[in-house]
């Protein structure tokens, strides 16, 4: 493992007790975790701080630059946490824009921070005739916009990269997982909050329903939601679909533990090997390397069929 603070190679003078590498598909940033023996309070005199920067490598998994945003001493032992976000993405701003495109308003927000951007799956780049951030802060009012048309957002190694879900779910599987009768993993399946359909009401209103799905319909406010003003119908339907996949994500999970394996990245489609109806494709939406322990942990979901 190579850890390099401030540009600094301290891999061979940290005395690291334990590492958790956290990759996530969106909806959270990316995160490190690192627990360092310290008797000598060594740390502590060094003048860590938060907004440090950090950057963690091990096989071929590199996390980038990180932030540092959690710092905590206890009993000989300091704890140091890391973000892929800069401080500054996650500041409050009050700004209202005209005819500007998802594409512009993502590039806006990275550029604010000092980032780049990308755009992947997105092929007709909404356009939004009138869109108003109050005082929400930057990175939560493009997650939660990017969100409302059915895409994630994830920020790593110095770029604010957004994508459409349901085209990263359509990609042939990069690995196939083997679960074994001895292997620890949890599957499960829920209906508690699951839905059938969305209904977005604000200047417009429009539906969209899963067909053949049962369950309830979801009543989504614009106002409730910070979905602002709504163009039109086919707008108001685009949301109801973006806003039915964040409700329905989680429907079906499976948890496992492997090897590791630095190869595995979020986001990505795995065939899992399993008998019976929890084998077959799912997607990698959150995953947890601990190099010291010598394994991975997956968090993987269904994919969202028809929407």
């Amino acid at each position: 493992m190579l850890i390099l603070y401030e540009g600094a190679d301290i891999t061979g003078d940290a005395h690291l007790k334990s590492a958790r590498l956290m990759d996530y598909a969106g909806g959270r940033c990316d995160r490190v975790e690192l627990t360092f023996s310290d008797p000598g309070r060594l740390w502590l005199l060094w003048g860590a701080k938060k907004g440090d920067t950090l950057r963690v490598s091990e096989g071929v998994y590199d996390t980038g630059m990180m932030w540092v945003d959690e710092l905590r001493y206890e009993g000989g032992v300091f704890n140091l946490g890391a973000v892929s976000a800069p401080p500054a993405i996650r500041e409050a701003a009050i700004r209202e824009m005209e005819n500007v495109r998802l594409s512009a308003l993502i590039a806006d927000t990275a550029g604010r921070a000092g980032l780049e951007s990308a755009l992947y799956g997105q092929e007709n780049d909404p356009l939004y005739t009138v869109l108003a951030q109050d005082g929400e802060p930057n990175l939560a009012f493009l997650a939660r916009r990017c969100a409302l048309e059915g895409s994630a957002v994830k920020i790593a190694n110095g770029v604010v990269t957004v994508y459409d879900e349901p085209w990263a779910e359509s990609q042939a599987p990069v690995r196939e997982i083997g679960l074994t009768e001895s292997s620890r993993f949890y599957a499960y399946s829920t209906s508690a909050g699951i839905c059938s359909g969305c209904r977005v009401r604000g200047d417009y209103e429009g539906e969209f329903h899963i067909p053949g799905k049962l369950g309830p319909v979801h009543l989504a406010g614009a106002a409730e939601h910070g979905i602002g003003r709504i163009s039109g119908a086919g707008e108001a339907r685009r949301f109801a679909r973006g806003l039915l996949r964040q409700l329905n994500r989680w429907e079906h999970c499976l948890t496992a533990e492997l090897p590791l394996d630095t190869e595995l990245a979020a986001g990505s489609v795995v065939r899992a090997r399993l008998e019976g109806a929890w084998g077959g494709i799912w997607i990698v939406g959150a995953l947890t390397h601990e190099p010291l322990r010598g394994r991975s942990i997956l968090r993987l979901r269904r994919p969202l069929e028809g929407y």
